[in-house]
């Protein structure tokens, strides 16, 4: 009874529970020449990312002519005179972004694994918020050869984006340390470095007021490079089949994004985070562990690791 119902819980997380985050997993080292395989599932329901802010303000002059896509002009513009304001700030925080995969692990020494990760990842982030404004005259505005004579124009836009991340690849490469003490107790160090690969699409939702009031949305698409490095040591003590963990870590995530060849890149917020969880032995070769992360990132993470 006691091993179908902990069987029936990793599935429901497993099954509940994708991630995208630098999970330790395992607390112990596997010895030398010896290995092992896992599937993991980790998910980050928040982190956030430094702010860039952009202001740019200025002045329009001159005479314009409108394009349609033909290249014939539409609307001609005489002597318009105008200011302009743009502000707008990004912050794409992280909202449960995902990572699904498996991993292998090999002994190097007695106390050292070398580990390599491969999944897919995806999820969402939390985008950010702007301003324009326009304020102009013109002589004369001609429509499809009509005059209008002179025009005034003030003009406000108001909007909020978020980015969606479609699946896509997710890789990393690690190393763990252990040293083993009396009474059960463990000292450990792991060093991670994990990469991730997504297109996302983008939607905007816009709000117009002045002289022209509406709304709507519109949507493009990009692709982003996030990276994460971590090194986390931690205590773990030796009870029974369960073995507890806790420590504290230090993890820097950088994201790179190019919408139309307009790149744009980010940094974690904070760096520096504790986090705590369990192994549990379930016979001699397998160990499921759960994780939770918090102050730099919330997160959680769930592993099955089968040993040979």
């Amino acid at each position: 009874m006691g091993r179908k119902l902990l069987l029936g819980l990793v599935a429901l997380v497993f099954t509940a529970t994708t991630a995208s985050a630098a999970s330790i997993g395992r607390v112990k080292t596997l010895g030398q020449g010896k290995f092992a395989v896992d599937q993991f599932n980790d998910v980050v329901l928040d982190r956030e990312m430094k702010a860039k802010t952009q202001s740019e303000s200025g002045t329009l002059s001159g005479s314009y002519n409108l394009l349609n896509s033909n290249g014939v002009a539409v609307a001609t513009i005489t002597n318009l005179s105008a200011t302009y304001g743009i502000s707008s700030t990004d912050q794409p925080d992280l909202d449960k972004v995902y990572i699904s995969g498996a991993g292998f692990t090999y002994g190097l020494l007695d106390k050292l694994d070398i580990y390599a990760r491969l999944g897919v990842s995806g999820g969402d982030l939390k985008g950010g918020s702007g301003t324009a404004t326009f304020t102009g005259t013109a002589t004369n505005v001609k429509v499809n050869g009509v005059n209008y004579g002179p025009v005034t124009v003030s003009q406000r836009l108001d909007a909020t984006w978020k980015e969606e991340l479609k699946q896509g690849l997710a890789y990393a490469l690690g190393l763990k340390y252990t040293e083993p003490f009396s009474n059960g107790l463990i000292a450990g160090m792991d060093l991670l470095f994990l990469g991730q690969e997504n297109k996302f699409k983008n939607t905007i939702d816009y709000t117009l007021s002045g002289d022209i009031v509406g709304s709507g949305s519109y949507s493009e698409n990009g692709k982003g490079r996030m990276y994460e490095w971590q090194a986390a040591p931690y205590i773990a003590k030796e009870m029974g089949a369960f073995t507890p963990y806790a420590g504290v870590k230090y993890s820097q995530v950088s994201l790179r994004s190019n919408v139309d060849g307009e790149k744009t890149k980010f940094s974690s917020e904070n760096n520096a985070g504790v986090f705590l969880g369990t192994d549990i032995n379930w016979g001699k070769s397998v160990i499921i562990n759960f994780e939770g992360r918090f102050i730099d990132e919330t997160a959680l993470s769930a592993r099955a690791t089968f040993k040979f």
